[in-house]
């Protein structure tokens, strides 16, 4: 069985939300990680053995302002919810996309509604 081809339009609507979907992930976890580093560093310094010397106040000072700014924008961004609703919307789209090109009773309608879909998707969010 032949599989038809499926619009360029919503060919790269889903790669655009499958790669939206992995860097909001990444973003989410990037900082998420640095932030908590940082925390273990100020942790780790308290009797100043990983600052020293002269300026070791406004390394700490740096460092504690540094892990708490990326705490915040961490949960400020929402980048883990994004990524879920772009995974969601993309997932959703894929589906279509998998019975438009196997079902060949299906019109290209289906494909309008998944994308729409899609969109109340990332709008809700």
């Amino acid at each position: 069985m032949l599989e038809r081809a499926v619009p360029k339009s919503i060919q790269s609507l889903h790669w655009e939300w499958g790669y939206n979907a992995t860097m909001w992930s990444w973003l989410h976890y990037g900082i998420g990680f640095t932030s908590a580093a940082l925390g273990v560093v100020l942790a780790a310094n308290r009797d100043g053995q990983i600052f020293t010397g002269q300026y070791r106040a406004i390394e700490t000072a740096i460092t504690g302002g540094l892990a708490a700014g990326l705490a915040f924008l961490v949960t400020a961004l929402g980048a883990n919810a994004k990524a879920h609703a772009y995974t969601m919307a993309e997932r959703e789209l894929g589906k279509a996309i998998v019975v438009y090109r196997n079902d060949p009773s299906t019109s290209e309608t289906l494909l309008t509604h998944a994308a729409e879909k899609g969109h109340d998707i990332l709008n809700a969010k």
